[in-house]
């Protein structure tokens, strides 16, 4: 979940991830992870996203878990991977779905909690952070069109939501 809130990516990006794309050969995290064209929406071009001191910490603790299940951790194996095919599997988008739902269940949070959610969090904080500027957002949540943050930005927009509530 730490990944999402920190990159905003979409949940089939987030888990094409593989452990080569978050340590270098000689296992040191890399400053920033790359997404392949591939597994981005639109599949137009990959990208490389800037990991904070906080986010590899977390990657870190996630890797030593790892570590206790696998003699060693191959750089092209996915970093979030299914129990079947002895971890060589990427996890599914339904079972990250459900993984995400449970953790939200068992932290007590509201109900509705989702594989999008981080993405829709990521887009607020950068939004309000930005001071409102649709062009940072966008380009953080990698959006081609400016119409479309601004689709996803207006309902994500407080003040919009306290419009409609005084209506």
């Amino acid at each position: 979940m730490v990944l999402g809130t920190k990159t905003g990516l979409w949940i089939s990006e987030l888990l094409s991830v593989q452990i080569g794309d978050a340590l270098d050969e000689r296992g040191r995290f890399r400053p920033s992870i790359y997404v392949r064209s591939s597994a981005m929406k639109g599949k137009t071009a990959g990208r490389r996203l800037p990991l904070s001191p906080s986010t590899r910490g977390s990657l870190g603790r996630w890797l030593v878990q790892l570590r206790r299940t696998k003699e060693i951790l191959r750089p092209d194996w996915p970093l979030f991977s299914s129990r079947e095919g002895d971890g060589l599997i990427a996890l599914s988008r339904k079972s990250a779905h459900r993984i995400y739902a449970n953790a939200a269940e068992a932290a007590r949070l509201e109900p509705g909690i989702s594989t999008h959610s981080c993405r829709k969090w990521v887009s607020r904080e950068v939004y309000a952070r930005s001071e409102k500027c649709l062009i940072t957002t966008g380009t953080v949540l990698g959006h081609r069109s400016i119409k479309t943050t601004w689709r996803y930005c207006l309902g994500l927009t407080t003040e919009v939501n306290k419009l409609l509530v005084g209506i």
